[in-house]
Order: C-alpha cells, then structure tokens, then sequence
C-alpha cells in the first residue's frame, strides 16, 4: 500500500497561502502570478519498518517552486516562503532539505524560488521529521 498525503498537504497549503495561486502541475499557459507550483518527488517504501504485515512507513518527499514577476517580487517570495514553511515544517513537521534562489531562465524576469521538504508517513497518517 502506497501512503499518500499529497493531497491533504496541497489542502492545506491552498488555505493557508492565501497571497498566491497554488498549482500541483506547472501550467501550460502564463499563470497568475505569484504562483506556487507544489509537487511530489517521491513516495517510496521506508524499508526498515517493513514486517510480515507489509509496509508500515513511507518516505516521502515534496518540492515547492514560487514563482514571482512583481517589483518587489523577492520580498513577496520571501513572504510566501515563510508561509509554506510554517505548514510545511511548523504544521506537519517536515524536515527542509532546500531552499535556495534557482535562476529561471525560460523568463529572467521571473524571480524563481524552490524549496524540498522529506518526512517519514505511516499508515495511519502520522507524520515524522527527520
């Protein structure tokens, strides 16, 4: 069984980042900027707790790309940064692995930022930081 939480997380973020739209997909056509394109990475067995009964845990992990094109688009991205952090750390307690300014060369007016964050999940939903 796949532990999945994407969506809640993606719940989550949609009604508490409130400053930008909030994508799962990047879109195929110019997007309402800000924009926050949140995706799952990984999602696989976390072996060391598997037994007789299957897989207990799963090991997950999300990428959060802000994307801004505003006058004062890094204060803005800091601002929405801070926002996902706290649910994405603060709420669900999630390590951050990465969070840094990533050059977005398709539009170098478009200020690009990513975060990663990873947890452990097990079967009944709980959450653990690393």
């Amino acid at each position: 069984m796949i532990i999945d939480i994407t969506n809640e997380v993606y719940t989550k973020l949609k009604s508490t980042v409130t400053s930008a739209t909030i994508l799962t997909e990047y879109p195929e056509s110019t997007p309402v900027f800000p924009c926050v394109v949140f995706s799952e990475l990984l999602n696989n067995t976390y072996e060391e707790t598997i037994d007789t009964g299957g897989q207990n845990h799963g090991d997950v992990s999300f990428e959060v790309q802000i994307f801004s094109n505003s006058d004062t688009k890094i204060t803005q991205v800091k601002s929405i940064r801070n926002s996902i952090d706290s649910v994405m750390a603060d709420t669900y307690g999630m390590s951050r692995t990465y969070s840094n300014a990533v050059p977005n060369y398709m539009d170098t007016n478009i200020y690009r930022y990513v975060l990663r964050y990873t947890c452990i999940v097990d079967a009944n939903r709980k959450i653990y930081g690393r």
